[in-house]
């Protein structure tokens, strides 16, 4: 039946569109959720602010039913301000685009108004394992998003499959692009770069970068975002922490380094990844499942989990050969251009028109 349903496909305004997503406080502007809701400029709209102001103990009681870690008292206020939006403005279409942390209870005023409700996940596979070990409400999504190929396959076993979709993380081309001079990249020695906490594994780029000093005693590595690890970097002159940066100081970041170190404990998607590919930044990541659906097999150098040597020859081969080196940041940004917004947007519209059969148009 749910199949015979979607033959005849309905066209919708923008305006019945609400979309679901938070601001996170340590990213800048150029994010994955501000191009989303840029996707539908007339859509309603849930977002950092609109949460539901309700006593503290009343919110932590509830994300403590769901027993979900990562769905807080803050999720609960987000996820209670889009079923009261819901309820007033009877949408056709509910987008979480942040599901993993505010989608939970949804359903029932999707339902209760007859819209289709999606979630788009973006937690790694042993993310949903530790902080998700309950699915049931997953079921209850009318389209579920992935974005890695590993993290969909795992879910098969708690979702139809007819309700999931592979859509990779997009990123900006056209302001994440290579700097006009590529000589910046090789003035004062060798610059190295690592961008974000999550997953990372900082035990590992310690003694990647251990090791590569010893070669380069010029070696400069900067941290974007990762105050919290400051510490175990104490005593490495040749590190500079970047607690936060704007776009266009982090575009500036991307443009000037030589190599981007990713470290990772666990797979997922990674904007970092995908900014840096885009810059024209060849990349030495961990072997990952869901990172690999990214990468260039020339643009990225993929080594074994916690294999330290093996990162610190992969950063060298790079740093001493530059036809290797520029070789290798042509085949990242042809890459990456797969990922580009608008291209991500024409993939969403087309699951919304196909499996949801809705046609989704600015009003």
């Amino acid at each position: 039946m749910r199949e015979q349903a979607r033959t005849t496909v309905q066209e919708i305004p923008d305006s019945k569109l609400l979309l679901v997503a938070r601001r996170w406080t340590k990213r800048g502007k150029n994010t994955d959720f501000e191009h989303f809701f840029d996707f539908f400029p007339n859509a309603i709209r849930v977002t950092t602010g609109d949460e539901l102001q309700s006593p503290y103990r009343v919110l932590k009681a509830i994300s403590k039913q769901a027993r979900q870690d990562g769905y807080t008292s803050y999720s609960v206020g987000m996820e209670a301000a889009a079923m009261g939006r819901m309820l007033r403005h009877r949408p056709r279409l509910v987008h979480f685009w942040y599901a993993d942390h505010e989608y939970h209870y949804a359903w029932m005023a999707a339902r209760a108004v007859g819209a289709k409700i999606v979630g788009t996940f973006f937690f790694s596979v042993e993310e949903f394992e530790d902080r998700m070990p309950h699915k049931r409400h997953l079921k209850h999504l009318d389209l579920v998003i992935a974005s890695g190929r590993f993290q969909m396959e795992y879910l098969k076993q708690y979702v139809d499959e007819r309700r999931l979709v592979y859509l990779p993380l997009g990123v900006d081309c056209s302001f994440f692009k290579p700097p006009g001079d590529p000589s910046l990249r090789w003035e004062n020695g060798p610059r190295l770069l690592q961008v974000g906490v999550n997953r990372r594994d900082f035990d590992t780029l310690h003694k990647v970068i251990g090791q590569l000093h010893v070669h380069y005693p010029n070696l400069r590595l900067e941290m974007v975002g990762c105050r919290d690890v400051q510490d175990q970097f104490e005593g490495d002159s040749f590190v500079v922490f970047h607690p936060f940066l704007s776009d266009e100081e982090l575009l500036q970041v991307y443009q000037r380094a030589t190599v981007m170190l990713l470290p990772l404990l666990e797979g997922g998607s990674s904007n970092a990844l995908n900014e840096a590919m885009a810059a024209g930044l060849p990349v030495v990541a961990t072997r990952m499942p869901n990172l690999e659906d990214y990468v260039s097999k020339e643009g990225v150098r993929l080594c074994p989990p916690g294999d330290a040597r093996a990162m610190a020859q992969a950063c060298r081969e790079l740093i001493d050969n530059r036809a290797a080196w520029e070789k290798a940041s042509a085949a990242a940004v042809q890459h990456v251009s797969q990922y580009d917004w608008p291209n991500i947007k024409q993939q969403l519209l087309k699951y919304y028109e196909e499996r949801l059969g809705l046609r989704v148009v600015n009003s």
